[in-house]
């Protein structure tokens, strides 16, 4: 008969308590002892919860994980039973349906039981959740009694056990926009599905320019969270601040008409608001405004005929245009910035000479040579047309006279040696025929300074030289203008 000390041994309790948190073990055990499956299974207490807590009456949240628990007394020879769990034997419990191993884990994971006792870790075995390899969508539990021998020979009685593992709800044949009033069976359970899912709504802009227009582009996306599927976007609302970009009337079209006109939600048209005041463009998503990888495209024009072929100094006009999306509560989940630099369609300058003037004297004779860039956006134009008249300096001192005139290519950012074309005369009223071009053009035109009768050679004068380019598309067509001084001036500061 065992002494009190030896009763205070065996009445130990010892209790094992396992949390999985993801990690995977490289260990695994062919077992060579008994299956106590049918010994174990009926004592096995499951308890499932969510955010550390049981389920609630609003329903389970499929966005989010579940943790599976097992409770079970493990029969062991200290207990004094004749049936009993020696080393080496093993069980296997039936964990249910209806979820999966979350994202970044690899199964099976396996996981070692111990407890610490008197300073010492005490292995009771290990447990292996996996998936069924006789049904892929059933989840199981593994148990190899391999721990010390303490667990096991006699010298330990009542052993607990508890063990937990996370795992994600199984969604694959769920639409989440579809889950109102909706049950689903989790690991043997049915719950009702609570709707509220933590989403991530998303908005990215771009634009394309096509001749007079500036084509905008919003992808609008909305997505759950936890179970990377996504959402409908019915009742968002997009608001797009246009007060960063010119926008013009488009024949006898308000702005507000033809931004409404081109209004495309993944190819269908729909009706937005647009202020007047305020240059602001509203919509809110409809049902059905999603396309099948879940987002909406938006698509508008902004007509831009004045700024198209105005010529903006410095780097040019700069548009920056933001757009944001917005829940129903009004509450900002986005916002997306798309910002450009419009060059205009060219501008025209008298060359700058070596010698920091505009201008060159060659054999007594002042020349001015005059360059016109133009097509900045390299746009295709049909039967581009110049008219470059030479009219007289603003004092009526000189006129200019034509010397010669070219059209040259710019490729890749750079002038090509290579001549577009070439005029040796001045043409009949001042018309230069470019022809059909898709790149961005220099036209030179080198002119003379012919001084009146009885003006002095190098007598002050004020050129102003304005060119005008029409093509097809453009018959009322884009002036560019400068001008140069020569001479000494009458008005001197001292």
């Amino acid at each position: 008969m065992w002494n009190k000390h030896k009763y205070a041994i065996l009445s130990f309790l010892l209790i094992v308590g396992i949390f999985l948190t993801g990690v995977r073990l490289p260990y695994f055990v062919e077992a060579a002892g008994i299956d106590k499956t049918a010994l174990i299974s009926p004592n096995v207490v499951k308890t499932i919860t969510q955010d550390g807590v049981a389920i609630p009456g609003t329903g389970i949240r499929i966005d989010k994980p579940v943790t599976m628990e097992l409770r079970f007394n493990l029969p062991v020879k200290g207990d004094g039973g004749n049936n009993y769990v020696n080393k080496g034997d093993f069980a296997t419990i039936s964990l249910g349906k209806g979820v999966k191993f979350e994202a970044g884990i690899t199964p099976p994971i396996v996981k070692e039981i111990k407890v610490r006792i008197d300073g010492s870790d005490i292995s009771i075995g290990h447990v292996t959740f996996k998936v069924n390899p006789s049904d892929s969508e059933e989840m199981i539990a593994e148990f190899l009694f391999d721990g010390d021998d303490d667990v096991y020979n006699g010298n330990k009685r009542a052993v607990k056990i508890n063990a937990g593992v996370d795992f994600a709800v199984e969604t694959k044949n769920i639409n989440p926009n579809q889950i109102t009033n909706k049950t689903i069976t989790v690991l043997g359970t049915e719950y009702k599905i609570d709707p509220k899912l933590d989403d991530k709504v998303t908005i990215e802009k771009s634009h394309e320019v096509e001749a007079y227009n500036i084509v905008w582009k919003l992808t609008v996306s909305r997505s759950a969270i936890g179970i990377n599927k996504k959402l409908d976007l019915k009742g968002f609302k997009i608001e797009d601040d246009l007060s960063g970009v010119d926008i013009a009337k488009y024949n006898t079209e308000s702005v507000e008409q033809s931004i409404k006109k081109s209004f495309y939600v993944n190819g269908k048209r729909r009706e937005p608001e647009y202020s007047e005041s305020t240059k602001k463009l509203t919509y809110t998503f409809v049902e059905g405004d999603t396309n099948s990888d879940g987002n909406a495209i938006i698509t508008f024009k902004t007509y831009m005929e004045y700024s198209y072929t105005k010529i903006h100094g410095g780097s040019g006009k700069e548009y920056k245009n933001t757009a944001s999306v917005l829940d129903s509560s009004k509450n900002k989940k986005d916002i997306a910035t798309d910002s450009f630099n419009w060059p205009g369609f060219g501008e025209k300058r008298a060359r700058k000479q070596p010698d920091g003037r505009y201008y060159r004297i060659v054999n007594n004779y002042y020349y001015i040579d005059w360059d016109v860039d133009f097509n900045e956006h390299e746009d295709a134009l049909k039967n581009v047309k110049l008219t470059d008249e030479l009219k007289s300096d603003r004092f009526g001192n000189a006129h200019l006279e034509f010397v010669s005139a070219e059209a040259i290519k710019w490729e890749n950012a750079t002038l090509s040696s290579i001549k577009f074309k070439t005029f040796t005369q001045r043409p009949e009223n001042d018309i230069y025929d470019i022809g059909d071009i898709n790149t961005k053009m220099r036209f030179s035109i080198t002119t003379k300074v012919i001084y009146n009768t009885g003006v002095t050679p190098g007598t002050f004068c004020k050129f102003s030289n304005y060119i005008k380019a029409t093509w097809n598309d453009s018959p009322k067509g884009v002036g560019m203008s400068n001008s140069v001084d020569i001479g000494e001036s009458l008005l001197k500061k001292e």
